[in-house]
């Protein structure tokens, strides 16, 4: 005679995971300025993330900041970080999630490369009476000073241009000019 006996059963989990993370990313919003950007899909014991940064020539993570957590949620939530002035060069990110009971947990790390190098196409090359527009084609909406240098070195003409976003400006030269 077989018999069953069900007795009430009570699991605890003991350390839940504090935080489901999403995503992370780093991405350029100009030439040397960062967003950080994260996702998590649940929160338990959140206090909230210290954002780190290193670099190639100091590989040991410093803190550069800190975003208060949601404390407890099931709701997807999105965090974002500001890192400017970046110095040219490869940068890591990563984030260290802390709980109210001090544990903490490390997010995989992501690289950035900044390149500070600007590169301005400029044409025509050649100008003549007919021919007397320059453009140039601008990749960031930043201030430039445009100087036109004869083949001898000598300055010529110098200019600037204020562009309110990237793209294609023209700038009219008197041609008389260049010929004296």
């Amino acid at each position: 005679d077989d018999c069953e006996i069900a007795y009430p059963v009570k699991i605890t989990v003991l350390n839940p995971l504090p935080v489901e993370l999403l995503n992370f990313e780093a991405a350029l919003i100009n030439i040397n300025d960062a967003q950080l950007a994260w996702q998590t899909s649940s929160e338990t014991n959140n206090l909230g993330f210290e954002i780190e940064h290193a670099t190639q020539t100091n590989l040991n993570f410093e803190k550069i900041g800190f975003i208060q957590g949601k404390g407890n949620s099931l709701a997807q939530q999105n965090y974002s970080f500001s890192v400017e002035n970046l110095a040219e060069g490869m940068h890591y990110f990563r984030l260290k999630q802390l709980d109210f009971d001090a544990h903490f947990e490390y997010s995989n790390t992501v690289a950035l490369s900044v390149d500070q190098s600007v590169s301005i196409e400029v044409f025509p090359t050649v100008l003549n009476q007919s021919n007397n527009t320059l453009q140039f084609k601008i990749p960031s909406a930043e201030s430039y000073t445009i100087e036109i240098v004869s083949n001898l070195g000598i300055l010529i003409k110098q200019f600037n241009i204020d562009p309110n976003q990237a793209g294609i400006y023209k700038k009219q030269l008197n041609i008389d000019y260049f010929s004296s």
